[in-house]
């Protein structure tokens, strides 16, 4: 699996919905969002943190991609992008 195997739409969906920032992966305390709940099941770490520095390169997403916490947020153009699914 690769980070382009991966749909943008779940993930700026839920970035959406979220009222804070979120994490990748697992490991976060349960009351912490992570995008790999929106991901394909068993989707790999490196590539959940492959698919988000996609997205903050192209100005989808605000975050850090190094493999921190993420502190993943939706722009204002992700939000764009997300509006021409619906």
């Amino acid at each position: 699996m690769q980070a382009k195997d991966i749909p943008e739409q779940p993930v700026l969906g839920f970035l959406a919905r979220q009222t804070r920032w979120a994490t990748w992966g697992t490991w976060a305390k349960a009351d912490l969002p992570t995008v790999a709940g929106v991901m394909p099941p068993n989707t790999p770490e490196k590539v959940q943190r492959a698919k988000m520095a996609a997205l903050i390169r192209r100005g989808l997403v605000d975050g850090c991609p190094c493999g921190c916490r993420g502190d993943y947020r939706i722009t204002d153009k992700g939000r764009e992008v997300l509006r021409t699914y619906r």
